[in-house]
Protein backbone atom coordinates (compact mmCIF):
# COMPACT_ATOMS: atom_id res chain seq x y z
CA UNK A 1 0.00 0.00 0.00
CA UNK A 2 1.22 3.51 -0.82
CA UNK A 3 2.03 6.00 1.90
CA UNK A 4 0.75 9.53 1.46
CA UNK A 5 -1.32 12.11 3.25
CA UNK A 6 -3.67 11.98 0.30
CA UNK A 7 -4.07 13.50 -3.11
CA UNK A 8 -4.77 16.93 -4.52
CA UNK A 9 -5.98 17.50 -8.08
CA UNK A 10 -5.70 20.24 -10.66
CA UNK A 11 -8.75 22.01 -12.04
CA UNK A 12 -9.17 19.62 -14.97
CA UNK A 13 -9.64 16.51 -12.83
CA UNK A 14 -12.56 17.35 -10.56
CA UNK A 15 -14.59 14.33 -11.74
CA UNK A 16 -11.67 12.04 -10.92
CA UNK A 17 -11.30 13.65 -7.50
CA UNK A 18 -14.97 13.09 -6.74
CA UNK A 19 -14.63 9.43 -7.73
CA UNK A 20 -11.68 9.07 -5.35
CA UNK A 21 -13.64 10.72 -2.55
CA UNK A 22 -16.64 8.43 -3.19
CA UNK A 23 -14.30 5.45 -2.70
CA UNK A 24 -13.15 6.86 0.65
CA UNK A 25 -9.77 8.02 -0.61
CA UNK A 26 -8.47 11.30 0.80
CA UNK A 27 -8.49 13.71 -2.13
CA UNK A 28 -8.61 17.48 -1.91
CA UNK A 29 -10.28 19.60 -4.55
CA UNK A 30 -8.76 23.06 -4.09
CA UNK A 31 -10.82 26.19 -4.57
CA UNK A 32 -7.97 27.75 -6.50
CA UNK A 33 -7.67 27.15 -10.22
CA UNK A 34 -4.06 28.38 -10.21
CA UNK A 35 -1.88 25.34 -10.82
CA UNK A 36 1.17 26.98 -9.25
CA UNK A 37 -0.80 27.58 -6.07
CA UNK A 38 -2.03 23.97 -6.09
CA UNK A 39 1.60 22.83 -6.35
CA UNK A 40 2.40 24.89 -3.26
CA UNK A 41 -0.55 23.42 -1.36
CA UNK A 42 0.57 19.90 -2.34
CA UNK A 43 4.06 20.58 -1.02
CA UNK A 44 2.80 22.11 2.24
CA UNK A 45 0.33 19.32 2.93
CA UNK A 46 2.54 16.45 1.69
CA UNK A 47 -0.03 15.28 -0.85
CA UNK A 48 0.43 13.62 -4.20
CA UNK A 49 -0.43 16.15 -6.88
CA UNK A 50 -2.51 14.61 -9.67
CA UNK A 51 -2.42 16.60 -12.87
CA UNK A 52 -3.03 16.22 -16.56
CA UNK A 53 -0.60 19.04 -17.33
CA UNK A 54 2.77 17.64 -18.47
CA UNK A 55 4.47 21.01 -17.95
CA UNK A 56 3.53 20.90 -14.27
CA UNK A 57 4.38 17.23 -14.00
CA UNK A 58 7.89 17.86 -15.31
CA UNK A 59 8.64 20.66 -12.84
CA UNK A 60 11.73 20.14 -10.76
CA UNK A 61 10.05 20.81 -7.43
CA UNK A 62 10.55 18.21 -4.74
CA UNK A 63 7.13 16.66 -4.45
CA UNK A 64 5.31 13.50 -5.32
CA UNK A 65 3.45 13.92 -8.57
CA UNK A 66 1.31 11.79 -10.77
CA UNK A 67 0.11 12.58 -14.27
CA UNK A 68 -2.99 11.10 -15.86
CA UNK A 69 -3.99 11.19 -19.49
CA UNK A 70 -6.40 14.11 -19.88
CA UNK A 71 -8.43 12.59 -22.70
CA UNK A 72 -9.25 9.42 -20.77
CA UNK A 73 -12.57 9.35 -19.03
CA UNK A 74 -12.52 9.67 -15.22
CA UNK A 75 -13.13 5.93 -14.77
CA UNK A 76 -10.02 5.04 -16.80
CA UNK A 77 -8.04 7.67 -14.89
CA UNK A 78 -9.27 6.18 -11.61
CA UNK A 79 -8.34 2.65 -12.69
CA UNK A 80 -4.84 3.82 -13.68
CA UNK A 81 -4.35 5.42 -10.25
CA UNK A 82 -5.76 2.36 -8.51
CA UNK A 83 -3.30 0.14 -10.33
CA UNK A 84 -0.33 2.43 -9.74
CA UNK A 85 -0.99 3.16 -6.05
CA UNK A 86 -2.47 -0.28 -5.23
CA UNK A 87 -5.56 0.88 -3.38
CA UNK A 88 -8.96 -0.81 -3.26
Amino acid sequence: MWQTRGFIVDKNLVKLAKMLQEKGIDCTIPESEDSEQICSIALESDRVFITSNLKLFNRKSVMMRCCVHFKDNPYKQFMALKSYFSFD
